[in-house]
C-alpha cells in the first residue's frame, strides 16, 4: 500500500507508491556516452584551453605552473540576468516588474573536457568549491544582490547543455519562492521548538541510521526520509550555519572530500547518471543565523515529473530512501582517483603571480611572492589611477577589510601592485577593468613618484582617466566608493582615514599639475 511521508524541514507531502517500486539497482542504464569516455579536449569546446577567448572576462582563476589554468570564472555568455543598479519595482498590480538585473557567472572545473567532479582528485574538487565560496562571497556583496544561488547541471536530462564540466552562479535582486518558502517553514519550527529543523532532522537521521550515507567531523550525508525523487541526498554539515559563505577552509576540504566520494558512488552504480546539485544556503542579513542551515543537495535525474507533480506540487517516490541507501553503501567502488605528490591547492598557491623587486633607481633586482614582498616592505612596482568625472569631481573609495594592506582605509586612486613581466601601462589597464570593471578606456600617464612609507615602499606611475560611464565595483577590493568635488578633495582627507600612500600620490600629482601648461591641463 502506498505511504505519504511528510518532510518537517520544508513542509511538502511525498508518496512512496511499493506498487510501482522498482528496484535500486533497476536505476542502472546502459549509458552510450560516459563521461570519461569523451575527448580530453574539443576545440569547438568555448570551455577547453586554448578557447579562453570565447568567454568574457574572467572573475576569478585558479591556475598552476604544471597546467596552467585549473579553475575559472566568468560571466554566462547567455545569462538569465545582467549587472546593473538595483531595480525599483514597475507597473501596476497585476503586471508588476523589476529589470532582470543581476549576475550570472559559469565555474569551468576543470580544463579537461572528459571529467567531472566524481572522476577528480580530492583536491580538484576542493578548489571548486573554493571558487563557489569565493564568488558567492563577492555576489552577496553587491548592493543589489537579494539571493545568491550555486548549482551544477550534468547530463542533458539534468538541463546542461555543455558536455565540459562547469557549474553556475547567480546573483539575483530578487527572493524566489520556494527559498521563501523554505524560510517559513523554519521560522515556524523554530518559533515552536526553540531550535533549527535541519539540527532536529540531522539528529534524527543519526538516530535511526537507517538512510545515512557517509560522514565526517564536520558533514552527514544521507538520504531524507521524505525524499521527493530515488537517490535524492542531503549534505548538511554537523555545526549550524546559515550561509555557505561561512565555511572554512578545513570544512570546504572535508566537504570535497565527500561530495567526491557520493558523486562516485553515483557515477559507478547508476551508471554516469544525469544530476543536478545545488547549494541552499540562506544570509544572516536575511533571515538570521539562527533559523535557516544550509546544505547541498544531489539530485540524480532518473525519473521524470508529469501532470501529477505538475497539478499537486507533490512527488510519487518509486524507490524508498532505505533501500536507495543499502544499494549505495553496497556497491564495489573502482580505486578512485589518487592525490598528485604536490596537493593541488599547494601547486596553485606557490604559482601564484610574483611582483617585481626594484633599487631606487627603479631597476629590478629580484622578483618574490607578493606575501614576501609585503612582509619584508620591499620595493616594489605599482600603480595608481586617479578616475574624475566631467563635474569635476573625484572618485573616492573605502578598501575592504579582508586587504593585505591598509585594510578598511580610504583611497582616492584605484591601484595596484605591478607584477612580474608586466608593464606599468599593461597593469594600469588590468587593475581598471578588475577593480571597477572599465575596459573601454586606457589611462593617462601623468608622472612617477617614489613612495617611501613605513608600511609600504614603492615606485609608482601614476595616471589619470575622465570616466562618466558605469562601474562595476570588485566586492573583494572596494566596499564603499563616491565623488568628491575638487575644491572639496583636500577637507576631505582631513575627515577620512585615507591610505598614506593614495595621500602621498594626490601630492605628487597635484605638483605635477601645477607644472604643466594651463591648456594641458583637463581637471
Amino acid at each position: 500500500m502506498s505511504e505519504f511521508r511528510f518532510s518537517v524541514a520544508t513542509g511538502e507531502w511525498v508518496i512512496f507508491a511499493p506498487e510501482r517500486a522498482r528496484r535500486p539497482e533497476d536505476f542502472l542504464r546502459e549509458k552510450p556516452d560516459w563521461t570519461h569516455t569523451r575527448a580530453t579536449w574539443r576545440g569547438q569546446c568555448p570551455f577547453c584551453p586554448g578557447n579562453d577567448a570565447r568567454t568574457p572576462g574572467e572573475t576569478l582563476c585558479y591556475r598552476d605552473e604544471q597546467a596552467g589554468w585549473l579553475v575559472r570564472s566568468f560571466p554566462n555568455r547567455f545569462p538569465a540576468v545582467y549587472p546593473g543598479p538595483r531595480p525599483q519595482m514597475q507597473g501596476p498590480e497585476f503586471m508588476r516588474f523589476l529589470k532582470g538585473v543581476g549576475h550570472h557567472e559559469v565555474v569551468a572545473e576543470s580544463p579537461k573536457h572528459n571529467t567531472t567532479l566524481a572522476l577528480m582528485t580530492r583536491g580538484e574538487v576542493g578548489l571548486v568549491l573554493r571558487a563557489w565560496r569565493q564568488r558567492y562571497r563577492s555576489l552577496w556583496l553587491q548592493p543589489e544582490t537579494e539571493h545568491v544561488v550555486i548549482f551544477k547541471n550534468h547530463g542533458h536530462a539534468a538541463g546542461c547543455s555543455l558536455e565540459h564540466p562547469h557549474s553556475q552562479i547567480v546573483a539575483m535582486p530578487v527572493t524566489p519562492q520556494q527559498i521563501l518558502q523554505r524560510h517559513e517553514v523554519a521560522s515556524r519550527y523554530y518559533n515552536q521548538h526553540g531550535r533549527c529543523v535541519f539540527c532536529a532532522q540531522l539528529e534524527m537521521e543519526l538516530a535511526q541510521n537507517q538512510r545515512i550515507l557517509a560522514k565526517s567531523a564536520q558533514f552527514v550525508a544521507f538520504i531524507p526520509y521524505a525524499a521527493f525523487s530515488p537517490f535524492s541526498v542531503w549534505i548538511l554539515p554537523r555545526k549550524h550555519s546559515c550561509s555557505f559563505g561561512l565555511i572554512t577552509d578545513t570544512e570546504l576540504d572535508e566537504l570535497a572530500t565527500m561530495v567526491r566520494d557520493l558523486l562516485a558512488r553515483f557515477y559507478h552504480a547508476l551508471g554516469d547518471p544525469d544530476y543536478n546539485l545545488v547549494v541552499r544556503s540562506s544570509h544572516p542579513e536575511v533571515q538570521g543565523t539562527r533559523v535557516f542551515h544550509w546544505y547541498l543537495t544531489l539530485v540524480p535525474r532518473l525519473s521524470k515529473a508529469a501532470g501529477f507533480e505538475l497539478g499537486t506540487g507533490m512527488f510519487i517516490n518509486s524507490s524508498t530512501p532505505e533501500a536507495d541507501t543499502e544499494f549505495l553503501l553496497g556497491t564495489a567502488l573502482p580505486e578512485l582517483p589518487s592525490e598528485d605528490p604536490l596537493p593541488v591547492l599547494q601547486r596553485v598557491q606557490q604559482s601564484q603571480q610574483t611582483v617585481e623587486i626594484v633599487d631606487l633607481d627603479n631597476r629590478v633586482t629580484a622578483h618574490v611572492a607578493r606575501p614576501v614582498m609585503r612582509r619584508d616592505n620591499l620595493l616594489h612596482r605599482a600603480v595608481k589611477v586617479l578616475i574624475y568625472n566631467d563635474l569635476g569631481e573625484t572618485f573616492v573609495h573605502r578598501r575592504t577589510s579582508t586587504k593585505d594592506v591598509f585594510p578598511g582605509m580610504h583611497d582616492l586612486f584605484v591601484g595596484g601592485v605591478v607584477e612580474s613581466g608586466e608593464s606599468y601601462d599593461a597593469a594600469a589597464v588590468r587593475i581598471l577593468a578588475t577593480e571597477v570593471g572599465i575596459t573601454e578606456k586606457v589611462p593617462e600617464f601623468t608622472v612617477s613618484h617614489l613612495h617611501v612609507g613605513a608600511r609600504s615602499r614603492a615606485w609608482i606611475h601614476i595616471y589619470r582617466l575622465l570616466w562618466t560611464g558605469p562601474m562595476e565595483y570588485h566586492p573583494d577590493h572596494i566596499e564603499w566608493s563616491g565623488w568628491v568635488p575638487e575644491s572639496e578633495l583636500t577637507a576631505w582627507t582631513c575627515r577620512m582615514a585615507v591610505v598614506p600612500m593614495g595621500l602621498d600620490c594626490l601630492f605628487a600629482y597635484q605638483d605635477w599639475q601645477k607644472s604643466q601648461p594651463t591648456d594641458a591641463l583637463n581637471k
